[in-house]
């Protein structure tokens, strides 16, 4: 069995532990600084040292620095905890330097991984036959820390790439008309959403929209645990698009 530290014991951490033992998965280590069950207060080698692997979903203000300590223990790590993409490139020297290994992704789920490849083919397809506007919406449960969404980030970057009309997105306007080169994605905060993201193209004759709700934190826990077995024995960053690439490859061949 894979042995796994969690890094985090909130509602992701407790879905984690509860799903592990169906992806051939031992919870070793629970690494909380209140919780009552946790096996350690602190990121240690000490605390960590049965671990093969760890997972963080923890929140914004503390990733970087548990990314920090468990790259510099060598710890293969998959980062959960969004927010943070601004110091990317300060993370990818940092794993690099102490030949270490991370893993991130701005959603694990794998049918949020399908939507962004209904996304980038669609809007592909709409960039050619033109006529059509493009906008995104998403939402979330109120407790969620970063606006917007790591998801909705990836999705308009995916927008952009393949969309001419659009070259830059915006998020909050403020009190003004969206120009028509903007990519408008906007965001909301209420009560306990798992997290809903949706693209709309619309144009004077029709509209689409494509659609990804999440019914539960299942999704994102089981595939975080998947990668978890995918970065073992691996060195260097890997983006969780790898891992689902990798999925889809295998699928092909099946075929």
């Amino acid at each position: 069995m894979l042995k796994v530290g969690l890094i985090g014991y909130g509602k992701m951490g407790q879905i984690l532990h509860r799903l592990s033992k169906d992806f051939n998965i031992e919870i070793e280590a629970i690494i909380d600084p209140f919780h009552e069950k946790a096996t350690g207060r602190e990121i240690t080698k000490e605390n960590l040292k049965s671990c093969d692997v760890c997972i963080d979903f923890t929140t914004p203000g503390v990733i970087l620095d548990n990314i920090k300590k468990l790259v510099e223990l060598k710890m293969p790590v998959v980062v959960g905890t969004t927010g943070w993409y601004d110091a990317l490139e300060e993370v990818k020297v940092m794993v690099e330097e102490n030949n270490a290994t991370l893993m991130f992704g701005s959603n694990y789920s794998i049918g949020v991984n399908i939507l962004f490849k209904m996304i980038d083919y669609g809007t592909k397809l709409m960039n050619q036959v033109k006529g059509y506007d493009v906008a995104g919406f998403e939402s979330h449960h109120r407790m969620k820390k970063d606006i917007p969404s790591g998801t909705a980030e990836t999705i308009a970057e995916i927008i952009l790439n393949q969309y001419d009309g659009k070259d830059q997105v915006v998020y909050q306007p403020g009190n003004r008309a969206i120009n028509e080169k903007e990519l408008h994605f906007t965001s909301m905060r209420c009560g306990n959403i798992n997290g809903l993201h949706e693209v709309i193209y619309d144009s004077k004759e029709d509209q689409i929209s494509i659609k990804h709700e999440a019914r539960n934190r299942e999704g994102f826990a089981k595939g975080a645990l998947m990668a978890a077995h995918y970065i073992v024995n691996k060195k260097g960053i890997f983006e969780f698009k790898d891992y689902f690439d990798d999925i889809l490859e295998g699928i092909n061949d099946d075929n």
